[in-house]
């Protein structure tokens, strides 16, 4: 088949966070430095610790950011708006208005993937993890690589696809370049079993904005054997740095095709240096 490349402009707005007060010069006296953030899921500290979540919520194709906390002593945590308690191994939250919240931790990591299920509303995806202190951020170009997960739905084909990240953050400049490939999974049709496919596409998202320690906006290009995107869709994009010294990076992406086409977008990526 024809590849088809399209570049498109993301249309949501960089959203700019406010660092907490500290003093200047290496100095403070007020009371409210902080301990450096923990690994999401270790066992042994008691330490709270801000939370950032970013979040897709799929049926009504929006994405947010949202800050929260995870107190280790009480055992609770805040994430996307939802509270509750949350189990010694870090891998889920009940959630006290009802529902779950499922997390899926990595040893020694800041950031992880999360769903949450409330009993009412949308379910969400997405990340969440220990924003980077702004001071600590690095100065030049950092380099992260992981993994990325989306779902694609294409007319009746439904693709479930996972692949390769690559996320270039240039702190110095205050951009952020993405890039996806070697995207693989499978694709059902209705009732029909799925049926495996292979580096079906590739996406970039160049020239997001870096502000503090989080990023947002760009510019995307898709190439794909399997599917086409118009002209006329949209694009949402928003990420994180995560961990004391920026060791991590994380976004949620939404392509929305569907006002002059068929095909939607919906996934996210988590990387570390």
């Amino acid at each position: 088949m024809n590849t088809k490349f399209i570049c498109l402009i993301t249309t949501v707005s960089m959203i700019t966070f406010l660092s907490g007060c500290g003093g200047s010069g290496g100095s403070s006296g007020s009371g409210n430095d902080e301990a450096a953030a923990v690994a999401f899921a270790d066992p042994t500290s008691t330490q709270t610790d801000q939370l950032r979540s970013i979040s897709f919520d799929a049926t009504n194709k929006t994405v947010q950011t949202l800050i929260g906390e995870i107190n280790r002593t009480a055992d609770t945590a805040s994430i996307a708006g939802k509270s509750g308690g949350i189990n010694d191994l870090r891998t889920e939250v009940a959630i006290a208005s009802g529902g779950i919240i499922t997390l899926s931790p990595e040893d020694g990591r800041f950031a992880v993937r999360f769903t949450a299920d409330p009993s009412t509303g949308n379910r969400l995806i997405g990340i969440v993890g220990a924003p980077t202190p702004v001071p600590a951020l690095p100065i030049g170009t950092v380099s992260y690589s992981g993994d990325a997960q989306l779902s694609v739905q294409s007319g009746t084909d439904l693709y479930t696809l996972s692949g390769d990240v690559t996320i270039l953050g240039n702190f110095g400049g205050g951009t952020i370049n993405t890039t996806i490939d070697s995207l693989s999974g499978t694709v059902t049709n209705g009732t029909s079993n799925p049926i495996e496919v292979a580096d079906v596409a590739n996406i970039q998202i160049t020239g997001s904005t870096l502000s503090g320690t989080a990023f947002s906006g760009g510019a995307a290009t898709i190439s794909s054997s399997e599917f086409s995107i118009g002209a006329s869709a949209s694009v949402a994009f928003e990420g994180s740095v995560f961990g004391p010294s920026a060791t991590e990076a994380g976004a949620v992406i939404i392509i929305d095709d569907t006002i002059d086409g068929d095909v939607v977008i919906f996934g996210d990526v988590l990387a570390q240096q």
